[in-house]
């Protein structure tokens, strides 16, 4: 807090973990910015119904419901960047008019592939979250995939 109020810029939040000072009596007058990268609590209730250990399972559903619940210190922000339309239309519900869309960034600026199916697949992804991991076991085992590991 205190290299915030060192100057009067406008203050971002990168998710909604980040969004402890968010609605600090200290900020009222700044201009606060908050930029989504997920859905939290959409994104641990999800990991709840995939991860196989009942200990992180139980986790995973109480941090879905307490990040439903603290979503609402959303309002404070002046700003709502979202990056998908899906979210940009859950989000609006909480802030109407101060959303706009700000997708990842990527230098590609066009696909270029060859119709049809392929061999292979490339799947990105850190397999040691249990989300990722079921998503990848589900292409395995639906297309019958070998692996390859680099």
């Amino acid at each position: 807090m205190a290299n915030l109020l060192k100057d009067d810029h406008p203050v971002l939040f990168e998710g909604l973990h980040s969004c402890y000072y968010i609605d600090d009596p200290r900020l009222k007058n700044r201009f606060k910015i908050y930029r989504e990268s997920n859905i939290e609590h959409r994104y641990y209730y999800n990991l709840f119904k995939v991860d196989a250990n009942f200990k992180n399972r139980i986790y995973f559903l109480f941090a879905s419901a307490k990040l439903r619940l603290y979503q609402k210190v959303l309002r404070h922000a002046d700003l709502m960047l979202a990056v998908s339309q899906h979210d940009t239309e859950y989000l609006r519900s909480i802030l109407q008019e101060k959303l706009f869309i700000i997708t990842k960034f990527s230098r590609q600026r066009q696909c270029i592939y060859s119709p049809g199916k392929g061999d292979y697949a490339l799947y990105h992804g850190n397999i040691e979250v249990p989300e990722n991991e079921y998503a990848a076991t589900y292409l395995i085992t639906k297309y019958s995939m070998g692996l390859i590991f680099h």
